[in-house]
């Protein structure tokens, strides 16, 4: 930790940029762990059809589809910009 902070203090004109980075790690590393769940979902839904549990219904799988997408589509925003900050702060 020491290190860390030796870091830190000598950066002070890039905090911000280290937090944007951190910041934006943690969401990109949190919608990762959501993706799983959104395939669950999708697994149980289609499991109780083809069990006879439930009749067939388009706008779920749509639903599903398109959080699916959507989350997809914000991690790899969040890693790319973080990757454009860090460039950034890597020519200052």
């Amino acid at each position: 930790m020491k290190p860390i902070r030796e870091l830190v203090s000598h950066t002070t004109g890039l905090k911000k940029h280290m937090l944007g980075i951190a910041i934006l790690s943690v969401l990109g590393a949190l919608m990762s762990l959501a993706t799983p769940f959104i395939m669950k979902l999708a697994t149980d839904w289609i499991v109780s059809i083809v069990g006879g549990q439930v009749q067939f219904d388009i706008w779920p799988l749509v639903w599903l589809i398109v959080a699916f997408i959507g989350m997809t589509i914000v991690t790899t925003l969040a890693s790319d910009i973080g990757g454009v900050i860090g460039d950034l702060m890597a020519v200052r």
